[in-house]
């Protein structure tokens, strides 16, 4: 049987590369850049899609031994994150004629294996960057879930005024139904 990688994932015979260079930035946006065999896959593709899965896997996994109750999205993650990778790979399979997307599967588990283990290899012998990136990431979350309820509370109060109920039902303050309660009233002026 062929080698494995830490997660048991089959590595193909076929020789393969891996160079990521990353950086956390205090910004909300998130830059990409990769390439397969020095092509610019701008699109990404499969070993964009490794190097995502083994960075939210491994943060996730460093937080949970952090003992953080914070589960993160991959777009919490994300956000703030430079990345340049670079992927050498015998034989590529591109989506297009103009290579901007890789399709090779095989790119996930090796960019996956390779640069999961890595990173947490480093995080794990720099605890201080580590609790620095947690941070951040658990600032993103609660920003994006923040932005979340505030987009909620638009929508739900939009659906009132587009339920063709005129500016004089307001939606109640409170949950508690003995701080809430109601008056009806007859014309527009009885309300005083």
């Amino acid at each position: 049987e062929g080698e494995v990688d830490d997660e048991g994932n089959p590595i193909p015979d076929k020789y393969s590369e891996v160079e990521i260079a990353m950086i956390y930035k205090n910004s909300q946006s998130t830059i990409e850049y990769s390439f397969v065999n020095n092509i610019n896959t701008s699109d990404g593709g499969t070993h964009v899609s490794g190097l995502r899965t083994a960075l939210t896997r491994t943060i996730n996994d460093l937080a949970r031994e952090a003992s953080s109750k914070n589960e993160f999205k991959g777009e919490d993650v994300r956000e703030g994150l430079v990345y340049v990778l670079s992927l050498k790979f015998p034989e590529p399979q591109f989506e297009s004629q103009t290579k901007a997307k890789l399709g090779s599967s095989e790119a996930t588990s090796i960019v996956s294996g390779v640069f999961g283990s890595k990173l947490k290899m480093y995080l794990e012998d720099h605890p201080k960057d580590c609790k620095t990136i947690i941070d951040k990431i658990a600032i993103s979350k609660q920003a994006r879930e923040a932005a979340k309820r505030a987009r909620d509370l638009v929508t739900k109060k939009n659906e009132f005024s587009l339920g063709g109920l005129p500016g004089k039902l307001a939606d109640c303050q409170s949950k508690n139904p003995e701080e809430s309660e109601i008056f009806i009233v007859e014309g527009d002026s009885a309300g005083g």
